[in-house]
């Protein structure tokens, strides 16, 4: 079993980039208990944020975050090895960045309904994400920051078709959309995570795709 493990390894060394996943989990479990809720945090708040009503049937597109990144980093690492390697730094650096930044100032968000309208599915699942995840450490929105990764690593392989980048974008759309919806972020952790996005890109997409090697860039299609 080792041998045929250190062989799969010496042939897919990119398969080392998953290991990633428990050392998150970890740094965002320390980082939570580190900035709990009830310390002295910076607000992030937008007036806008107060236009924006708390929906519960948000929180399925909000779930679907999670499928989204596993499924992307399997189809890569299946079809593009190259674009799977570069998916895989925008997410290293984005969430562990992130979460740094969180630990050195800590930030949370006051937007979350005291108490359910409507007593439903949909309510009993964002009562579950809210005692996961605390009402801290939201900027930027790591939810943002991996979508854009997914959407990037895709749009950079060549074996993508046409059907599966319109439905990354629309679910990108709805996942980002969800986060304020269900008053997990505010509308300012997404802008600034979508700026992130972009310096994370060319950090990622053009600076490292220039030093790692492989294939250019796709040209896009009309």
């Amino acid at each position: 079993m080792m041998t045929k493990l250190k062989d799969f390894l010496h042939r897919r060394p990119s398969a080392w980039y998953m290991l990633y996943l428990p050392v998150y989990l970890l740094l965002f479990f320390a980082v939570e208990k580190l900035v709990p809720s009830t310390c002295d945090y910076w607000v992030s708040y937008l007036p806008l944020d107060a236009c924006i009503p708390f929906c519960e049937y948000f929180v399925v597109f909000y779930c679907m975050w999670y499928p989204l990144l596993i499924a992307t980093a399997i189809y890569l690492f299946v079809n593009d090895d190259h674009s799977f390697r570069l998916y895989g730094w925008f997410i290293i650096i984005g969430f562990t960045g992130t979460l740094l930044f969180c630990l050195i100032f800590p930030n949370g968000q006051d937007l979350r309904p005291a108490e359910f309208a409507n007593s439903n599915f949909f309510t009993w699942l964002v009562g579950r994400l809210y005692s996961a995840d605390t009402n801290t450490n939201v900027i930027p929105s790591m939810h943002v920051l991996g979508c854009m990764a997914a959407v990037f690593g895709l749009f950079r392989s060549r074996c993508i078709p046409r059907w599966m980048k319109v439905s990354v974008i629309i679910l990108t759309v709805l996942i980002n959309a969800s986060t304020v919806f269900i008053k997990q972020h505010s509308i300012l952790d997404v802008i600034i995570a979508l700026a992130v996005s972009i310096v994370l890109y060319f950090v990622v997409f053009v600076w490292l795709e220039k030093r790692i090697g492989g294939t250019p860039l796709p040209t896009p299609q009309p």
